[in-house]
């Protein structure tokens, strides 16, 4: 199904044609990263403004921060498939292993066996039928 010049990759029309065959995604290095420092610069420099221009290089992008690789996913399915299919997206690596020193096995940072456990003990609390003295909100 040809697309319309307009149609972009997260549009209707693009969706459609794709929800019979496997979804096929784009990944791409990030240009301008510097010697030792990475992409850094320009994240410290404008931290919105570069995460919110990675979508336009790829829907899983790859980027340095100082000598380490780091991968932002972009495209919206990437990003429901990475916080639901655990097997597939683990956890790990040494940001991980850091951020478990400084903050224990919490949900955003335990790996995949640990976290389904955790996700389901505390899921009841995000329920709407919750009582609100239950219910996370400000203030809580």
């Amino acid at each position: 199904m040809p697309r319309a010049p307009h149609d972009g990759p997260h549009s209707g029309a693009a969706r459609q044609a794709t929800a019979t065959a496997s979804p096929t995604y784009t990944m791409a290095d990030l240009p301008g990263a510097w010697p030792l420092l990475g992409h850094m610069p320009a994240l410290a420099r404008d931290p919105l403004a570069f995460l919110a221009g990675l979508s336009d290089h790829g829907d899983l992008v790859r980027i340095k921060v100082g000598s380490q690789t780091a991968y932002a996913v972009c495209h919206p399915e990437l990003v429901q498939r990475f916080l639901v299919e655990d097997r597939t997206f683990d956890k790990g690596g040494p940001v991980y292993d850091r951020l478990r020193e400084i903050t224990g096995d919490g949900l955003g940072t335990c790996p995949a066996t640990a976290h389904r456990r955790q996700r389901r003990m505390i899921q009841p609390l995000f329920h709407r039928d919750a009582p609100p003295s239950r219910s996370p909100g400000p203030g809580t």
